[in-house]
């Protein structure tokens, strides 16, 4: 009986550190942005930009902070920017996620400046860790563009051991593309808890019960000519099962969940054109 208590002491005391260097805070916070050349929709970025910075400072992120949006430039798609407004990351102790725009504005001033005031419900998630710069990977073999019906392959490389779990993002929807898992047929199943080894390189799809060309690329939206598609590399020092239904903000939840020097995360983004 002591002995299991002393096992249930260590493994709060392991909980307490835990909760202390990785806290979560909910809170609201606005932005204000003015431009004269700039677009009403590039406006608001810059606008939400200046609120996450606000969300930051609130929770008590003090340092000299750099806010970047976790999402990939596709310069002519407002609506997929959009939708990744919500990822920005900093190098000094915060992390911010935008849950819900509750309020936006748009005036004009006598100079004929546009004026964009937001007001945002956001999560902002307070690290002690600071990243791991030698914990790091290479993806190779990605194109920008890909017609319906072609096959995508590209080779991962990591510069350590680690675990991967790959997500593709669209419009309409995310999913998780490694490891994939079909509840309905569980021998198409891949392994959850892979090892990938420091400096070996693997072709993508690794699993044979894939086609050799590769992963097929299918239009998720039918009714568009053409598709924006991210996929994201969350690589961990450790196996973090990633068990929620995938969303994006499932996905955001769960990265930033993780400490900053256990994991590295790139984006890919690609667009799949309708033949």
């Amino acid at each position: 009986m002591t002995k299991r208590l002393l096992i249930l002491v260590i493994f709060l005391g392991m909980f307490s550190v835990v909760a202390e260097a990785q806290k979560k805070v909910n809170l609201t916070a606005s932005g204000r942005y003015i431009s004269r050349d700039l677009t009403p929709e590039q406006t608001k970025r810059k606008a939400i930009e200046e609120a996450k910075r606000e969300a930051l400072n609130k929770a008590g992120v003090s340092e000299t902070i750099q806010v970047s949006d976790f999402l990939y430039q596709f310069e002519d798609n407002e609506r997929f920017r959009e939708i990744f407004q919500g990822f920005t990351s900093t190098e000094t102790g915060g992390e911010v996620m935008v849950n819900e725009i509750l309020d936006e504005s748009k005036d004009f001033d006598e100079d004929g400046n546009m004026i964009v005031e937001v007001v945002i419900d956001a999560t902002v998630f307070k690290h002690k860790e600071k990243s791991d710069r030698s914990f790091r990977f290479t993806v190779k073999g990605i194109d920008e563009f890909y017609d319906e019906g072609e096959f995508m392959r590209f080779k991962f490389t990591p510069l350590k051991d680690g675990y991967l779990k790959i997500f593709n993002v669209t419009e309409v929807g995310a999913d998780v593309l490694y490891p994939y898992k079909n509840m309905a047929n569980p021998v198409l199943n891949e392994r959850q808890d892979k090892l990938f080894e420091k400096g070996k390189a693997y072709n993508f799809p690794i699993s044979d019960l894939f086609d050799e060309r590769g992963y097929i690329i299918e239009f998720g939206n039918q009714g568009k000519e053409q598709e924006f598609n991210l996929l994201i590399f969350v690589f961990t020092k450790k196996d973090y099962p990633f068990l929620e239904k995938p969303t994006v903000n499932s996905i955001m939840t769960w990265i930033y969940s993780i400490p900053p020097d256990e994991r590295m995360v790139e984006q890919h983004g690609f667009v799949i054109r309708k033949n």
